[in-house]
């Protein structure tokens, strides 16, 4: 197969990647090879196009599912570009922040501060008293936050301050391949309950009733988020109508009715290198939200509750496919049985490479017509391993083989 071939077979409706009659890639209808020579190498490549598309698909897939508005969040986590940040306020998107750099960096590109929340385990004073200050919402991850956030709401002088509470959902079911970062092997359920982020309901429901009771604060609403849950819409399904259930028991018990209901994010797109693997997800983000709107609503509307706004916090859906890096070869390598493709870009620039082993397709941006021929890694110039492709799979399969069944015997002798 040539590169061009394989370049075609991942490509996605949003992707703005071709090749040229003499097999030179095409970014969104740049030449890689001009790109590189005009400003350097290694360069990131971003399609405004791409990001653009990306955004309306993602809007469209849920505003004509849900009967309420929906604020679709940009998570500036994806990609803190003020470009991109900016892009996003064109086209009405909300924005999903992090620390006091996320909070400021969604300020400064201009989103609508009504469609912005603060979210977190670990808030620093700082980010509250920035978002407080810009009219951000905050969700709340613990009891012990509320003081904190009343004192600096205090010391502004700021009323309205709009607060929601990010739960934990525990849906009572099992799901094979699970797919989250921090426990990728192992009971759903487990997994669940142990993630560091998130409420069961009986904490919710104390931290709801000191919230109406304090008069500066708003009761805005739930928020939850499982990144990385895997591509089982099925799975996805019985999450979101368990987070349904529990809004409803949560709001019942009190007496508040919540303005929005807010998804967080995860869904991973088409091609997906967080997933580990060049395995495409075979379903579309309308079957995905074909599978969320109807099961909430359902739980909604049995028991005849209001249907509140609808927010989420794409991310990666929406910056995965926009950017493309491009690197300059220094030398083929050869030794023993062994050859090195070495470039002038380290994978410090993708750190889910080195921290989660995503898998980033690597193409020959100006041979895109050849065969492949022979077998390579592809290192950069740090002195750590730094291997974009090649080497990788042989260290997976060490640890498939060897290293993990090991740690599972231990997993079992543990009491």
């Amino acid at each position: 197969m040539t590169f061009r071939k394989r370049l075609e077979s991942v490509l996605t409706a949003t992707d703005r990647l071709s090749v040229t009659d003499n097999g030179e890639l095409m970014i969104d209808g740049c030449k890689a090879s001009d790109l590189v020579a005009e400003h350097g190498s290694p360069l990131f490549v971003l399609s405004e196009n791409t990001l653009r598309d990306n955004l309306r698909r993602v809007k469209a897939a849920f505003v004509g599912r849900w009967p309420q508005p929906v604020n679709v969040m940009f998570a500036i986590k994806a990609n803190n570009n003020f470009a991109v940040r900016a892009i996003c306020n064109e086209e009405g998107v909300g924005g999903d922040c992090f620390g006091a750099g996320e909070v400021e960096a969604t300020y400064i590109g201009g989103a609508d501060p009504k469609r912005v929340a603060l979210n977190g385990t670990v808030k620093s004073e700082d980010a509250i008293r920035r978002a407080i200050q810009y009219g951000y919402s905050i969700h709340l991850d613990s009891y012990e936050e509320i003081e904190i956030i009343e004192r600096i709401t205090n010391e502004l002088g700021a009323t309205g301050v709009r607060i929601g509470v990010r739960l934990k959902v525990l849906p009572d079911t099992f799901f094979k391949g699970y797919d989250g970062d921090a426990y990728p092997v192992g009971d759903f359920l487990w997994a669940m309950n142990r993630m560091k982020f998130g409420l069961l309901k009986d904490t919710a429901i104390k931290i709801v009733k000191r919230v109406n009771d304090i008069p500066a604060f708003e009761f805005y609403g739930f928020q939850t988020h499982l990144g990385r849950f895997g591509k089982q819409l099925e799975g996805w399904e019985a999450l979101y109508r368990q987070f349904a259930k529990d809004v409803i028991e949560i709001s019942r018990a009190c007496d508040v009715t919540p303005f929005m209901v807010d998804l967080g994010g995860g869904w991973p797109r088409e091609r997906d290198p967080e997933s580990r693997g060049y395995e495409q997800n075979p379903h579309q983000i309308e079957a995905y939200a074909d599978v969320v709107c109807k099961g909430m609503l359902d739980e909604f509307e049995k028991v005849n509750f209001p249907i509140p706004q609808l927010w989420m916090e794409p991310g990666r859906y929406i910056a995965g496919n926009m950017g493309v890096l491009l690197s300059s070869v220094n030398v083929v390598k050869r030794d023993g049985d062994l050859t090195y493709t070495t470039c002038d870009a380290s994978t410090y620039l993708a750190i889910l490479v080195e921290s989660h082993g995503s898998k980033n397709m690597v193409l020959p941006a100006t041979k895109m017509d050849d065969d492949v021929t022979m077998k390579s890694d592809i290192v950069g110039p740090i002195c750590v391993p730094s291997i974009w492709a090649g080497g990788a799979e042989a260290i997976e399969d060490l640890f498939a083989t060897q290293i993990l069944p090991e740690r599972l015997k231990t997993d079992e002798a543990r009491p």
